[in-house]
C-alpha cells in the first residue's frame, strides 16, 4: 500500500483530527437521558463533596467509575454537562490507548487511520454518557496499552510501563463490582 501523495506527518495530523472530531461531537449535540444515569451523577457528586465510597455511601459499583467524573465536577461544577465532558475525556483516552496498541505492533499509519475511524464509529460515537461498562473497558484498554509497551518495547521505562499497567488493571477490577 503506497501512500506517497501524503507525508507521514500529514497522515498523523489526519489521525489526530479524526480522533478529536469524534471525541468532541457530544459537546455540541443534545443526547437523550440514559436510564440509571443517576448512579454516575450521585457517586461523582458525593466524591466531589469529599465523601468516600463504601465508607460514607454505598453503591453496587466500584470507586474507579467515579474518579474521572468527580474530577470533572471539581473542575466544571456538578452539572450534567460535566459528565459529558468527562465522557469526552474518557473517549479521547480510549482512542490514545487504541493508537498506542497499534503503534506497539507497528501498524502502518494509513491502516491506523482506518482503525481509528472504525473504532470511533463502532465504539466511541455511541458512548456519550459515562457508564461503568465503558469506564471498565477504557481502563482495561489503557492497561493493555501499557502492558504491551512494557513487554514488547524494551528500554529503561519497561518496568514503569508494567507498573502503570497494573494500576489501570486494578482500577478496571474496582470499577464494576455488581
Amino acid at each position: 500500500f503506497k501512500y506517497s501523495f501524503l507525508k507521514d506527518r500529514e497522515l498523523k495530523i489526519i489521525e489526530i483530527l479524526t480522533a478529536l472530531i469524534f471525541c468532541c461531537i457530544p459537546l455540541f449535540v443534545t443526547f437523550p437521558y440514559k436510564i440509571n444515569l443517576y448512579l454516575a451523577w450521585d457517586g461523582a457528586y458525593r466524591m466531589y463533596l469529599g465523601q468516600f465510597p463504601f465508607r460514607d455511601f454505598g453503591m453496587p459499583l466500584g470507586y474507579g467509575f467515579w474518579i474521572i467524573p468527580a474530577i470533572f465536577f471539581k473542575i466544571f461544577g456538578p452539572f450534567m454537562s460535566s459528565l459529558i465532558k468527562a465522557q469526552v475525556f474518557l473517549n479521547a483516552i480510549s482512542i490514545v490507548a487504541f493508537i498506542s496498541i497499534m503503534k506497539t505492533f507497528k501498524v502502518a499509519t494509513p491502516v491506523r487511520i482506518l482503525g481509528v475511524i472504525f473504532f470511533c464509529l463502532s465504539y466511541v460515537f455511541v458512548n456519550f454518557w459515562p457508564w461503568y461498562n465503558h469506564t471498565v473497558f477504557v481502563y482495561e484498554l489503557v492497561g493493555l496499552a501499557f502492558l504491551l509497551r512494557g513487554v514488547f518495547i524494551k528500554g529503561k521505562y519497561s518496568a514503569v510501563n508494567l507498573v502503570i499497567a497494573g494500576i489501570f488493571i486494578f482500577l478496571s477490577l474496582f470499577t464494576k463490582q455488581d
